[in-house]
């Protein structure tokens, strides 16, 4: 039996009371769990080519993260996640 390999980010705003893990699961999945405060949000499991879509779009939305001292603007980018 393989081991998963598995990674978890702590994610919030200066409190960081949430995580998004990130767990790859044999054969060509990958689940997307986000928690808050210890509760499981939602879990989600992608295949190889949505984890590409999902890696474009954070990389396209990158560029919009506000900079220090400036109003944030809103901007998204729809990503379908096929069952």
């Amino acid at each position: 039996m393989r081991r998963e390999k598995e990674r978890t980010l702590k994610v919030g705003s200066e409190s960081q009371r949430g995580t998004v893990q990130l767990t790859a699961h044999t054969p060509g999945r990958l689940s997307l769990s986000a928690s808050y405060n210890g509760e499981c949000a939602a879990t989600v499991l992608l295949t190889r080519e949505q984890v590409r879509q999902l890696r474009a779009a954070i990389e396209e939305l990158e560029p919009f993260i506000e900079a220090q001292g400036e109003q944030p603007e809103r901007v998204s980018v729809g990503l379908k996640l096929a069952a």
